[in-house]
């Protein structure tokens, strides 16, 4: 890249336009929008690249121009001016002596390139630009930005509906941000976890992370951000059916609905309206759906969902004809918003066509009842045509009640339907959940005991011993099915989501799991004052001490297992050593225990060690911070 400055026709140009930019930085805030893009433009067109430490303001105008035609919709002028910024902040990283903040300002850019592609769907691409921001994050040693890029990343994945990776990022970010003041980057990246496990209807795990984000949000003082997580919140409990809870939530925002935006208000408006409407407030249900409709500005796809929600509240009225008019300009913002434009033009000349043929009918009609109505006597004729006329009323008014009747039923049913198919949801979720603990823990001990009790039956008269130690493991394996109940009650129990609680229960597990054997030393504490734990969390942690206790005494053949467990407020070490074989780890090939071990601890957020040489045992070490309440 050539950085030879160019030739002005006024030598004070170049300093003149180096005295704008710095002016527009500084006061930029106080200008409108639309001036501040124009200024930015003319004064960054006119300012030739210098290879100096003046391009350092000449790149934050490039970057802050970018920012403001992407908020326009201007995505590709946008990309332009952002690979100028990159262009000129790399050049001047190869200078001996850098300006200070060049790295600072090409994470800006690459952070801003890498969400234009994510607008337009190229996911591949983005990653890579956030990638790179990342790299330099990490260079700075910048926690605030690592953990932001991170998050950026997990976005992408999420658009990508892969949810796995979008979850594995979202945690190392806010593990990291967990380390430093609190900031918003962390509340975004809690608030991006709820949204994720709403999404896959992992409810209990989603409002565990998004009532973190508003005890965040409250404490950094964002009102429009606590207003958002009321929202949010207030979302979720809808869909699981506890009304009562998402009415709650959609109070507790009413005192920021003044720091919301546009959207943030249309949305709070309009939650206000199916709230009410679930409650049979219709008519000041219809007042806030007015209020949306004048915040959505003809948005087809937002007036389709108020149009729809008037047309219950009219229903719930007894005001049919409204109820069909909203019912029909909704569907019309459907039509819109699909951008069905030739199916509504042809929709639309068929209308005309039959209005046509339907008016010169009628004409027709005027034309012989006038004809007719000459050769008839005048009384005759009024009565005739009076009684034709209530006649005809009568039946079309009997028709249009038992049609409007009818309709009004199945809004009724639908609704019902719909309540009910959310709380049925909801409530799946843990039975399914519990039936496959069920199964996988307690299913296989049953078997057990049903082909013990076969052997009992065939033995008992010929082979009494036989049958008495089968009964000995009928009785052993009974207790290993009772142990693995109490696990499961203790899992699904909501009083058990304490640090302390996990602990016990841990130490409970490796007695349980080593009775009949050479116990080690067994260390299980706490310290500090104890604290919520997330519900999948403490699972995850107990399935891997209980997958890596069974590997020992699987595989080792030890003499003695040494176990240790400790805690405090902020994270844990937990160390599982066998006194057995071991086994070469260079030459040994690893089977599905080793990696299912790394990946649950991967998926915790935590770090495994695990250390073995032949005939000296086995050690496995994982540690890594406590997900907890902030």
């Amino acid at each position: 890249m050539n950085m030879t400055p160019k030739t002005c026709r006024d030598p004070a140009t170049g300093f003149g336009n180096l005295l704008a930019l710095c002016a527009l930085l500084f006061v930029g805030p106080i200008a409108c929008a639309q001036s501040r893009a124009d200024s930015l433009l003319q004064i960054i067109q006119e300012t030739p690249a210098t290879g100096t430490f003046a391009d350092t303001a000449l790149s934050r105008m490039y970057i802050r121009l970018a920012a403001i035609q992407a908020r326009d919709g201007e995505y590709d002028s946008s990309f332009v001016r952002t690979e100028r910024a990159i262009e000129l902040l790399t050049e001047l990283e190869k200078l001996p002596h850098a300006p200070v903040g060049v790295g600072q300002q090409l994470i800006m850019a690459y952070k801003q390139q890498g969400r234009l592609h994510l607008f337009e769907s190229r996911y591949d691409q983005s990653l890579k630009c956030m990638q790179q921001a990342h790299k330099l994050a990490e260079e700075l040693k910048d926690t605030l930005e690592i953990g932001a890029t991170l998050l950026q990343m997990a976005h992408a994945f999420r658009e990508m509906n892969d949810t796995a990776q979008a979850l594995g990022y979202n945690r190392k970010a806010i593990s990291l941000l967990s380390l430093i003041p609190l900031n918003k980057e962390l509340a975004l990246g809690l608030m991006s976890m709820g949204g994720t496990y709403t999404n896959v209807d992992i409810y209990d795990s989603a409002a565990y992370y998004l009532r973190r984000a508003l005890a965040v949000y409250v404490r950094l003082d964002i009102p429009s951000q606590i207003a958002a997580a009321h929202l949010n919140l207030a979302q979720l409990h809808n869909r699981t059916g506890n009304y009562d809870s998402s009415d709650a939530y959609l109070k507790a925002a009413t005192p920021f609905a003044d720091a919301m935006g546009p959207s943030g208000r249309l949305r709070y408006h309009g939650m206000l309206a199916r709230s009410m409407i679930t409650r049979k407030q219709f008519k000041t249900a219809l007042d806030e759906l007015d209020i949306s409709a004048d915040l959505a500005q003809d948005n087809p796809a937002d007036m389709a969902e108020i149009e729809q929600q008037r047309a219950l509240a009219f229903t719930g009225l007894g005001q049919m004809d409204e109820a069909m008019a909203a019912l029909q300009r909704g569907n019309n913002a459907m039509v819109a918003d699909l951008d069905l434009a030739k199916v509504q033009e042809v929709t639309e000349s068929r209308m005309k066509y039959e209005h046509e043929v339907e008016v010169v009918l009628a004409q027709q009609k005027i034309e012989d009842q006038r004809r007719q109505k000459l050769f008839a006597f005048v009384t005759i004729g009024l009565v005739v045509l009076l009684g034709a006329i209530l006649f005809v009323s009568y039946r079309s008014v009997r028709k249009n009640a038992l049609a409007l009747r009818t309709k009004n039923d199945e809004l009724t049913r639908m609704q019902d339907q719909l309540v009910t198919s959310e709380k049925k949801r909801a409530a799946e979720v843990v039975r399914t959940r519990i039936a496959r603990d069920i199964h996988d823990e307690i299913g296989g001990e049953l078997t057990k005991i049903k082909l013990l009790g076969d052997e009992v039956r065939r033995n008992l008269t010929d082979q009494p011993k036989a049958a008495m130690v089968n009964l000995a493991s009928i009785e052993t394996a009974a207790q290993q099915a009772n142990a693995a109940l109490h696990d499961i009650v203790w899992a699904t129990d909501p009083g058990s989501d304490t640090v302390r609680s996990l602990v016990d229960h841990a130490r409970s597990l490796a007695m349980r799991m080593l009775e009949g054997s050479e116990m080690g030393t067994m260390e299980f504490m706490h310290q500090g004052p104890d604290r919520p734990i997330a519900p999948e969390w403490r699972r995850d942690m107990l399935r891997f001490m209980k997958e890596a206790m069974n590997n020992a005494l699987k595989y080792a053949g030890p003499t003695r297992i040494d176990v240790s467990l400790s805690t405090t407020g902020s994270d844990f070490d937990l160390r599982i050593r066998d006194h057995g074989s071991g086994f070469d780890p260079t030459t040994a090939i690893a089977g599905n225990g080793l990696r299912n071990l790394r990946s649950r601890a991967a998926s915790m957020g935590a770090a495994v060690e695990i250390d073995t040489t032949p005939d000296h045992g086995c050690s496995v070490h994982m540690h890594g911070p406590l997900s907890t309440w902030v």
